[in-house]
């Protein structure tokens, strides 16, 4: 399509709605983590189980200081944003009094947001389920506004990515994508993207004018503001799943940060696409080992499993289990590993493995696989040392008898293999 066609449709489909904003206005002012919702659906069924809640101040003041919430009342940004989000569109929660939040119950899929191990798969059926406008997951105000659109958005965005190279650009998705009606006008939502790509900085601009002066008109510089932020506010949401991670203004599918096996050998080795190992098949992790107790995990397993699950791995946590040295079993019709996560909110200095570990890693040898992933929380990295106890050769015992890996060891490690 050419930058002359593609303004002419653009100005037609914004005249005939009146507003440059018509399109999926999932969420709209919060950026969501699945770590939030985790501790909101966590704290609703530690108190209620399956039962309806009556919650208090002093519990949003707790739910304020678990989600790093600032100011003293939390409630209100709480209730606003975190739970609407959790009833519409994702219904992890239900109200039970129209309009008032006093008194919520757990939704099955939320209970088991705040039972299961693997978040990203709970939320990937939430996203899957969400149909645009539609009852129950819209307002009747929202589905007054919008009768002429019927489309699963986080549907449809799979179906559109991997025709546009696997990643979409907040303009991208503000111009074309969140403006699909119908599963009929995807394909071109697809040829748009393809050639707005190709375009001047100035066309481009061009194009944005044109929705965000109708938006002008229509409700004030507010609205257009809103306009611009709600697509990356919903890539955050899109991103609690399994499939797409947001990286800035940038959503990507999952499958494009791993190099599949099948392709690994014609892979330059300075490709930044990450690689999994796929060690041989060991008879020890045939089954799953068997956990005998409980401890805390961290954010960093989550991201691990969600990268392997998008390769087609069947990925087991035990982040909530202790005595066997690893925090992650995986497994796929070639390989099989255990994997030791070491993460680090910034850049990660050595790596200390406990006595546990270190026997875990000599006794599974090339299946024992540390993955570092650093800036978790913010753009996480990964990389991966494969069998650390043979391919790391300066592993220090320190006087805790843990055991210590130099940054400088590790990466060399990584480099090999």
């Amino acid at each position: 399509m050419t930058f002359t066609e593609i303004r002419a449709s653009l100005t037609n489909r914004v005249a005939s709605d009146g507003r440059g904003d018509r399109g999926w206005w999932l969420v709209t002012r919060v950026h969501l983590t699945h770590r939030r919702l985790v501790t909101m659906a966590q704290y609703i069924h530690t108190i209620a189980g399956s039962a309806p809640v009556t919650l208090q101040n002093n519990d949003f003041l707790r739910l304020g200081a678990a989600l790093g919430i600032q100011g003293s009342n939390p409630g209100i940004t709480i209730r606003r944003h975190y739970m609407l989000a959790m009833v519409s569109p994702l219904r992890l929660i239900a109200r039970l009094v129209p309009n008032r939040w006093h008194r919520v119950q757990l939704t099955d899929l939320g209970r088991e947001l705040a039972t299961k191990p693997d978040p990203h798969a709970v939320l990937e059926v939430a996203l899957r389920d969400i149909v645009w406008a539609k009852d129950p997951w819209f307002t009747p105000t929202r589905q007054a506004q919008y009768p002429d659109f019927d489309i699963r958005p986080y549907e449809t965005l799979l179906s559109v990515l991997p025709q546009v190279d696997g990643y979409l650009t907040r303009d991208e998705y503000d111009l074309f994508v969140s403006r699909i009606r119908h599963a009929g006008e995807a394909p071109s939502a697809i040829e748009s993207c393809r050639a707005f790509r190709s375009f001047r900085s100035g066309q481009q601009d061009a194009l944005l004018r044109i929705a965000s002066d109708s938006t002008l008109k229509a409700a004030g510089k507010k609205a257009v503001q809103n306009w611009r932020d709600q697509a990356l506010h919903t890539f955050s949401l899109f991103a609690l799943g399994q499939q797409l991670v947001r990286q800035d203004d940038t959503l990507r599918l999952t499958d494009t940060l791993v190099t599949p096996h099948s392709r690994q050998s014609s892979r330059p080795s300075t490709s930044a696409v990450l690689k999994i190992p796929t060690p041989s098949l060991s008879a020890a992790l045939e089954r799953p080992p068997l956990p005998p107790l409980s401890n805390p995990g961290n954010w960093g397993e989550e991201y691990i499993a969600k990268l392997l699950t998008s390769q087609g791995w069947r990925v087991t946590f035990y982040t909530n289990q202790r005595g066997l040295g690893f925090d992650l079993w995986a497994t796929s019709d070639s390989s099989n590993m255990v994997i030791e996560v070491k993460s680090s909110l910034g850049r990660l200095g050595a790596i200390v493995l406990t006595p546990l570990e270190y026997q875990a890693a000599q006794h599974y040898g090339a299946n024992y696989v540390i993955a570092v992933v650093e800036n978790v929380a913010t753009l996480p990295t990964v990389a991966f040392v494969v069998d650390p106890v043979r391919s790391v050769p300066n592993i220090r015992r320190v006087h805790t008898d843990n055991y210590s890996i130099s940054r400088a060891d590790w990466e060399r490690a990584v480099s090999v293999a």
